[in-house]
């Protein structure tokens, strides 16, 4: 989707994620970033910009400096409609975890109890390591232990956590959906399979999830709007 707000593109809408590292810049602009008049060499005539990697390249050159974008759109022709610009930088309060050695092998260990079913022994080898460590890897894997074990509340509860920490594992939303299912909290299950969908609506296992909770709850209007995201691919419900 070109721009926010433009019709038609409900279901073309997906919502992509990516990690921050410290330092990078997010820069969001109104319409004036492109709506550019330019004026021809050899002719007085003028015409709208229609280019929507222009602003790239004035970005670029400016180094993200906002008066620097300002005076390069400025510079290249007459600004037709408004302009606005927010710039966020990312610094991290905290710096990503760092995991001793020792640590990561007790957690490889930990995980194939876990494929071995030994669901109660790995959770409570877990626990201790997560009060020192809580990692989002780990919060995760209590969570699926916990899920195991049908201990709904404490699975949620971590798996929460591991989503807050990590927003980007698309693992952990379908997870937290799922042991929302399993608690009987139907309606918070639609919500975190609904922004699961919205990124990957591919994610065979989630649509399975959504249109069935979907149907249980009567939601035939919220369905049939998901569906038609279908329209012009293979169905995979």
């Amino acid at each position: 989707m070109r721009k926010l707000g433009f019709p038609k593109n409900d279901h073309y809408f997906q919502i992509k994620t990516f990690p921050l590292e410290p330092g990078d810049i997010l820069l969001i602009g109104s319409d004036g970033r492109d709506d550019i008049g330019l004026v021809q060499n050899d002719s007085n005539l003028r015409s709208i910009n229609e280019d929507e990697t222009l602003i790239l390249r004035f970005v670029e050159r400016a180094e993200a400096n906002l008066k620097n974008i300002v005076h390069e759109i400025e510079s290249s022709g007459e600004i037709t409609d408004d302009l606005s610009f927010l710039k966020i930088e990312y610094f991290p309060e905290n710096p990503r975890m760092s995991l001793p050695e020792i640590v990561k092998k007790e957690y490889i260990e930990i995980k194939n109890k876990s494929k071995q079913g030994k669901y109660a022994e790995a959770l409570e080898q877990l626990l201790p390591l997560i009060e020192n460590f809580p990692h989002p890897s780990f919060l995760a894997l209590a969570g699926n232990l916990q899920y195991q074990l049908k201990d709904w509340k404490e699975a949620i509860k971590n798996l929460k956590l591991a989503s807050k920490d990590n927003p980007i594992k698309e693992e952990y939303l379908y997870m937290t959906a799922r042991a929302l299912y399993k608690n009987g909290q139907v309606q918070e299950a639609i919500i975190w399979c609904e922004r699961l969908f919205l990124r990957n609506k591919l994610y065979k296992q989630n649509t399975k999830l959504l249109m069935y909770l979907l149907d249980k709850t009567n939601n035939i209007d919220k369905k049939e709007f998901y569906l038609e995201f279908f329209s012009h691919e293979q169905s995979i419900v």
